[in-house]
């Protein structure tokens, strides 16, 4: 934002997520898995300004949104679910899905040191 308010960057600017997926998983849009499933998901990112990236993966279900509410409104944030990431500080890392049946989120921070952050998530569906 700073950029476009004041035609210059900053003088350190926060890490950019390049990509972001689930293998296997043709659109990223529609990841439906099965409960208790191995998989692996990989991020790329790059700072702009070389600092050294940090990264913390967790899996949440999703947020319910209550009636009459809107995204971001009312909602309580949910708490990860641990044991399900082996190694989440890795760019590649090795993941269980839930037991439950359900609606999920993969999220990814990652930060440079210099408080600055990017933030990716993937949303998926757990079947029997």
């Amino acid at each position: 934002m700073q950029q476009l308010w004041t035609g210059a960057w900053p003088s350190n600017r926060a890490p950019a997520i390049q990509s972001l997926g689930i293998q296997g998983a043709a659109d990223p849009r529609a990841v439906y898995l099965h409960s208790s499933q191995d998989c692996r998901a990989e991020v790329s990112a790059v700072d702009p300004d070389g600092d050294a990236l940090s990264l913390a993966w967790d899996i949440r279900p999703e947020v319910v949104i209550p009636p009459g509410s809107y995204a971001g409104g009312l909602e309580k944030r949910v708490e990860p679910i641990s044991g399900l990431i082996s190694n989440p500080t890795a760019d590649t890392i090795d993941f269980t899905t839930p037991e439950n049946p359900g609606a999920y989120r993969l999220f990814v921070t990652i930060t440079d040191g210099q408080d600055h952050i990017a933030y990716g998530k993937i949303p998926f569906f757990v079947s029997d």
